[in-house]
């Protein structure tokens, strides 16, 4: 006797558009620190299914994390480096036309080192971050401190002048 074929049941809905291709374009744009909106319209998908492929996919999702992790240390040096200061080079050309040839030609006018002072904000954030017992905004007080102060009120002086009272004659 032959046995019955075991049906599997059919997968529902449309074929998914993922490739792994998908995980390099993913990887290499969070490198630039594209958004998520750019991510999706550079794969031709919406944003949830984006979404959902970071959850489907787990190379996927690797890609992601491999590319942020990237960008992160690059807005970390340059975090730093605007809280220090840095030194840098600014050029300044005039494009003049060549009178034979009328070609438009660079020419170099000056080169001048400048230096970048240090960036009070970026130092604030920083030391926020990477110090917060330290530099914090935001103070936690239990009451301790108050147990022991005497509040002791000398004088009242009213800075009120005392009220005229007019008599009524009938």
């Amino acid at each position: 006797m032959a046995r019955p074929k075991v049906l599997e049941p059919k997968k529902r809905g449309r074929k998914t558009k993922f490739r792994k291709s998908f995980c390099k374009v993913l990887e290499d744009m969070m490198k630039d620190g594209a958004t998520d909106t750019q991510i999706a319209d550079v794969l031709k998908i919406h944003v949830s299914t984006l979404y959902q492929y970071l959850q489907d996919y787990p190379e996927f999702n690797d890609a992601r994390k491999r590319g942020e992790k990237i960008i992160v240390e690059k807005v970390k040096g340059a975090l730093i480096q605007r809280a220090l200061g840095y030194e840098y080079e600014e050029t300044e050309q005039k494009i003049s036309k060549n009178r034979a040839t009328g070609a438009e030609v660079p020419i170099l006018l000056k080169r001048v080192k400048k230096q970048m002072a240090p960036d009070v904000g970026a130092i604030i954030f920083w030391l926020k971050n990477k110090a917060p017992d330290e530099f914090k905004d935001k103070f936690e007080f239990d009451g301790e401190a108050l147990k022991n102060i005497k509040v002791e009120v000398v004088s009242i002086k009213s800075t009120m002048p005392e009220p005229v009272v007019k008599d009524k004659k009938d």
